[in-house]
């Protein structure tokens, strides 16, 4: 029984540790990757920080779509560099009634390896 008990601990902590290391993902040479969007009335904002070790090279693609069940419908997208960091942000016309989605598409180099790193971020129009 406490063999059987002492198992149960044991993979619990490795299921406890690995969700811990897949909600802090570790990149090589980026601090920082976070997309937002965010809505005013029919205004839809989308932004973009990415913040990296000093002299890394940023390259980002950003897309908005407009979900319309299983349909994405590009609104607007944008490509954007920068050097150790990069501050985005724009606005688009919405449609109220449909829920939007900003993918994000990040290169970043540096003297200790590269990133490619893809994320989100979605909102409603209301």
């Amino acid at each position: 029984m406490k063999r059987k008990m002492a198992r149960c601990t044991a993979l619990s902590l490795l299921l406890a540790l690995a969700l811990a290391t897949a909600a802090f993902a570790r990149y090589n040479v980026t601090r920082e990757c976070t997309p937002r969007l965010t809505f005013s009335g029919t205004t839809a904002t989308a932004s973009l920080v990415v913040k990296a070790q000093a002299g890394a090279s940023i390259e980002a693609d950003l897309t908005l779509y407009r979900l319309n069940g299983s349909r994405q419908i590009e609104v607007a997208s944008w490509s954007e560099s920068g050097a150790t960091s990069l501050a985005f942000s724009d606005t688009v016309s919405c449609s109220r009634g449909y829920d939007y989605l900003l993918e994000v598409d990040v290169t970043v180099v540096g003297g200790s390896g590269s990133d490619y790193i893809t994320k989100s971020a979605s909102a409603y129009c209301s």
